[in-house]
């Protein structure tokens, strides 16, 4: 797995284990918000700095969901405090999991084609079809 490595003035070097939501949320909130709070404190980050370092270890349907909360919520760089800051992640879970079109979640799928995978069960292969062709429609 590829890490972001982040490095300031000192010297001081941290790592983040990227997500791209494709583990679940469980693994956002598990491994790499943990370690973005450590490398938040060992960069010695300004507010505002911290909501925009975030960004690029997010990929995929997370980082929309990132980008969505924060220009829906705190489009403004005086929003974007420390004090907000266990609301803005909260609410980055709630629309990550409440995501209003399913076929988002779903676009890993699509990228990496229709071919069953390896690991991938007969079933679980015929479900992500049947839904791909209910999102087209």
């Amino acid at each position: 797995m590829c890490k972001q490595w982040f490095e300031n003035s000192t010297k001081i070097r941290s790592e983040v284990i990227p997500n791209n939501g494709l583990n679940g949320i469980e693994f956002f909130i598990a491994l790499t918000m943990p370690q973005f709070q450590e490398a938040y404190k060992e960069q010695q980050w300004t507010e505002t700095e911290g909501y925009t370092q975030l960004t690029k270890v997010l990929n995929g349907t997370l980082k929309t969901a990132w980008e969505e909360t924060l220009k829906a919520d705190y489009s403004e760089d005086s929003s974007r405090t420390d004090a907000n800051w266990d609301v803005v992640i909260d609410k980055l879970i709630v629309r990550f999991l409440n995501c209003k079109k399913p076929r988002d979640v779903q676009w890993y799928w699509h990228e990496t084609s229709y071919t069953k995978h390896l690991f991938d069960s007969t079933d679980n292969h015929f479900r992500y079809f049947k839904e791909s062709i209910r999102h087209a429609r």
